[in-house]
């Protein structure tokens, strides 16, 4: 519950929509308004063990990680606060972790937007009695193979997946992506990820990686019933492999100069292992693409 007369600027957190979603909150404090964030993520993990210990571990000695609500709702809530923060950043105040009766979890960051260091333990208090109003919801995964059909633009994108893949959305600024994970135990950091980014704007994901275009190998290919090239990029080192559509080579051009494009649809694949790769390309032959009409010719 947010405390009175606060404004909200965005929906209410419902990390079962989106993989991301925030809400930001203004409110007066000594006739200047403050605003404050609220981010959830859904982490695509299952509790596999005694999370709070298993946060204890990964937080520096003195940071404090505790149980907010002891399986209040059937909900396990866990509160840590960071010790250390970064000049000229939002200043993070603290993170609620929550393991739903699904067993999977996401965590909600809470952040105060230029506020100074000397603010820290005001903030925390009031997040604090925000976040222990949290109820449960409903809120359970299809962990089965099952059917799904996601329409981004009025594109429809039609899926088939296996024994917990979990399809989500981002919203960016000029984009939407759909993603695919495989959910996990929380106590494994490897990655397993497929994302389809859809807009006018897309990057090379391998290059957020450090890697660099000579060092890929060109593969030919068939995505959306269409024929396609992949760039594969491998890293046994660093545990960092990527399979991802090379871009059209006209794309600056297709933006100035053709009325009708409307964007592309760009998939990427990162994945610690050769064998998630594979995996993970042998799903994507499967997913069917029904694209909206062009528009007309101005």
């Amino acid at each position: 519950m947010f405390p009175v007369g606060s404004k909200l600027h965005s929906d209410v957190i419902n990390p079962n929509q989106n993989e991301l979603s925030y809400t930001e909150l203004s409110i007066k404090k000594n006739g200047k308004k403050e605003t404050l964030r609220f981010v959830a993520h859904e982490l695509h993990k299952l509790a596999d063990g005694n999370l709070l210990e298993q946060l204890r571990k990964t937080h520096e000695p003195g940071e404090p990680v505790y149980r907010l609500m002891p399986n209040w709702y059937h909900l396990t809530a866990i509160l840590s606060s960071p010790s250390k923060t970064v000049k000229g950043y939002d200043l993070p105040i603290n993170t609620l972790w929550v393991v739903s009766p699904d067993s999977t979890i996401f965590k909600v960051d809470f952040f105060a937007i230029f506020a100074p260091e000397t603010e820290k333990r005001e903030w925390a208090q009031l997040s604090k009695s925000v976040f222990e109003t949290i109820k449960f919801k409903d809120k359970r995964i299809n962990r089965k193979p099952h059917s799904e059909t996601v329409t981004l633009y009025d594109d429809k994108f039609y899926f088939n997946t296996l024994a917990d893949y979990v399809i989500g959305s981002v919203q960016g600024i000029d984009s939407r992506d759909l993603s695919v994970h495989k959910l996990s135990a929380f106590s494994d950091t490897s990655k397993f990820e497929l994302y389809i980014y859809s807009g006018q704007y897309p990057g090379n994901t391998f290059r957020q990686y450090e890697f660099e275009p000579q060092s890929a190998k060109v593969e030919d290919g068939v995505l959306f019933g269409k024929p396609t090239k992949w760039l594969l990029f491998d890293d046994d080192r660093r545990h960092i492999h990527i399979k991802e559509q090379q871009l059209p080579r006209n794309l600056d051009s297709l933006r100035m100069n053709d009325d009708t494009f409307d964007g592309i649809k760009h998939l990427v694949i990162v994945s610690s292992t050769r064998q998630g790769v594979t995996e993970l390309s042998k799903f994507a032959e499967t997913i069917r693409l029904k694209e909206k009409p062009k528009n007309s010719a101005k």
